[in-house]
């Protein structure tokens, strides 16, 4: 799933969480999160700031839905991921054996990747120590990237149930 995909799917309180750690850990992202906005309903910026985060966050999760809004989307759930999520991102890697910086973050990813049985074990022990809809956001997006598109993954995520959003 791309990262606008994942913002379609995705619970409406998980993606409102994901835009309130960017409100309050990302601010160059959350300026343009409200820029863009502000653009969409042709309003000035500085009105859309004054509106309560509970009436603007439906809006903007209407706009990282939209294809052409595919990097705000990435960076969102990328600055989630990287601030809340660290010992999870820590967990994977560490499970699958891939060296990291130690905060889940890896510049060189094998040029193989794991094996089915490898993946799906460290799927498995993630779904038994974090969130189900934190694991599959994830997921999605960690093979959502250019070095770690895999194929064996892709086949975990469009197989297993528990890697799926309830309707």
């Amino acid at each position: 799933m791309t990262p606008t995909e994942l913002f379609a799917n995705m619970p409406a309180d998980l993606a409102t969480e994901i835009l309130e750690e960017v409100y309050q850990n990302n601010k160059p992202l959350n300026r343009d999160l409200l820029a863009r906005l502000a653009q969409v309903k042709k309003m000035r910026p500085v009105a859309i700031q004054r509106m309560p985060r509970t009436e603007r966050y439906p809006e903007i999760i209407n706009i990282l839905k939209n294809p052409l809004s595919a990097a705000m989307a990435f960076q969102s759930i990328s600055s989630w991921l990287i601030t809340k999520q660290e010992p999870m991102l820590v967990d994977f890697l560490g499970h699958l054996g891939i060296p990291h910086d130690g905060h889940g973050c890896c510049d060189d990813f094998p040029e193989n990747p794991p094996s089915r049985e490898t993946l799906k074990s460290a799927v498995d022990f993630l779904l038994t120590k974090y969130p189900q809809p934190h694991v599959a956001v994830y997921l999605h997006a960690f093979n959502n990237m250019p070095d770690t598109c895999w194929d064996t993954l892709e086949t975990l995520l469009a197989d297993d149930a528990r890697l799926k959003f309830s309707p």
